[in-house]
Formats: structure tokens, C-alpha cells, sequence
């Protein structure tokens, strides 16, 4: 393989362009060291020391690569369901990405079209598999919904604030009772839903 930037981010965008074709989708989806590469060590800096770094000389190619990595694992994650076969070895790839994100700290939060593009990567890891959902409101990964929390409060990036939606909406689909009222609980993220419309949450509410 190619250690060029630009070599590598042309060819994750080709890649990405022939998962939508069913001759090269299986093939693809397959070949699991080169969907961990992509997924782990495409890009030197995360998406929060990126941010940090805006004097590298190569900021705009290592963006471009952040970008290109979530399109490509976004498309990847959509097209898996067609191949039921392979889902187990993406499994463990749902973990790191979740890790992945859950490390980062508030400065990701500054690229507004890379906290959107991990977000809707996000939905795509939590899509069609309960363990995912249930890693993600693991307490090791809490630092996520503290994340989730700024973001729907921000009122800035409303593609960001969408996405975050999607995944809350997902995630109280797929995990227990309990812990969805943990989870509600902990960011107080029926309080977040209520000033995220306008509104103040009334002092007591009856369910």
C-alpha cells in the first residue's frame, strides 16, 4: 500500500463509489484488514487533534481523509445488511469506532462537517445490531453523550443536532428499560429534548 495522503484518499473515494456496485460491494465488505485500516490508521490525527493543528501544512488533505474514511464505513455499515455473512466480522470494528469516538474530547467538537460526518457514521454503527446500541451507552462510553449533550444545545450545526436525534432515537430503541432510564437520567437528556424545541422542562411531569 501507498503511504501518499493523496494516493490514499483517492483510493477510499474509488472504493467508496464501487460499493454502490454489486460486482465489487461482497469483495469490498470482505476484505476486513483493509476495512480496519481505513477505519483505524487512514488518517494520523483524530478528528479533535486535527482541529488543534489547523497550522499543518497538510490540514486540508488530513480532513479530506477523516471526511472520505466516514463516507466510505458509512456506506460500508448500509450496504452490510445485503450480506448477513459477513456482519461478524464488522462486530468488532462496531466496538472500535464506538471507542474511537467515545475517546475524543471537546475539541472534535470544533469541525462542525467532521462532528456531522462521525455522527452519521455513528447511526450507521448502531443500525441493525442491539450490541452496538448497548456498547454505546456502556458507562466506559459516557463521554459520548456528554458530547451529544453540547451538540443539541449548541444550536449551531443543525445537520450535527439532527444526526444526534437519530442516534438517541436508536439507541432507547434497542437497549433495556433500565437502561434507558439510566442513560435519561445521567444527562438529564429529557430536560436537553425540552430546550432543544424551546421549551422549559415544567418542574414536575407525570407519566
Amino acid at each position: 500500500s501507498t503511504s501518499d495522503p493523496s494516493c490514499q484518499l483517492f483510493t477510499v473515494e474509488l472504493l467508496t463509489d464501487l460499493l454502490e456496485q454489486e460486482l465489487w460491494c461482497q469483495a469490498i465488505l470482505g476484505a476486513t484488514s483493509l476495512n480496519f485500516f481505513i477505519s483505524q490508521d487512514l488518517c494520523p490525527l483524530s478528528p479533535g487533534e486535527l482541529s488543534m493543528s489547523c497550522q499543518l501544512s497538510s490540514y486540508a488533505t488530513m480532513k479530506q481523509q477523516l471526511l472520505a474514511r466516514d463516507t466510505f464505513l458509512s456506506a460500508a455499515f448500509r450496504m452490510l445488511p445485503l450480506f448477513p455473512a459477513l456482519g461478524e466480522s464488522f462486530d468488532h470494528m462496531r466496538v472500535c469506532i464506538i471507542h474511537q469516538m467515545a475517546s475524543e474530547d471537546e475539541s472534535a467538537l470544533i469541525e462542525e462537517d467532521l462532528t456531522t460526518s462521525a455522527l452519521n457514521l455513528l447511526e450507521m454503527v448502531l443500525s441493525s445490531s442491539e450490541a452496538a446500541c448497548h456498547e454505546v451507552v456502556a458507562p466506559r462510553n459516557f463521554s459520548l453523550w456528554a458530547r451529544f449533550r453540547k451538540i443539541l444545545l449548541g444550536n449551531r450545526n443543525f445537520q450535527a443536532q439532527s444526526a444526534c436525534l437519530v442516534v438517541l432515537q436508536l439507541t432507547l430503541e434497542n437497549v433495556g428499560p433500565s437502561e434507558a432510564e439510566t442513560l435519561l437520567a445521567r444527562y438529564d437528556l429529557l430536560t436537553v429534548l425540552f430546550e432543544h424545541l424551546g421549551f422549559h422542562q415544567p418542574e414536575e411531569v407525570t407519566t
